[in-house]
């Protein structure tokens, strides 16, 4: 959505905050976070199906997916009003 050097810059920062040490330990919260990101990323190209998928497995992951499954249900439902993109939004909300 911005520039490379934007991405490349929130990225320094994301590894320079203080949880980013918990990122290399064995806990679920790096593919929660991984999941998180590409399913935010298949909503903003209007992959649904996609953005489904990743939902449910995030919510496999972690039980705070909720908050996800909320954005992606919020997302498709402002889809349906819209009727933009035909059955896509009704299969990947949850």
């Amino acid at each position: 959505m911005a520039s490379r050097r934007v991405g490349l810059t929130l990225v320094a920062l994301w590894a320079l905050l203080p949880h980013a040490v918990v990122q290399n330990m064995a806990y679920t919260e790096t593919i929660f976070t991984a999941l998180v990101a590409w399913t935010l990323y298949a909503l903003l190209r209007r992959q649904w199906l996609t953005a489904g998928l990743l939902c449910l497995v995030a919510g496999l992951s972690r039980p705070t997916a909720t908050t996800v499954a909320a954005a992606v249900g919020l997302t498709a439902l402002v889809a349906i009003v819209r009727r933009q993109d035909g059955w896509r939004p009704w299969a990947a909300s949850p």
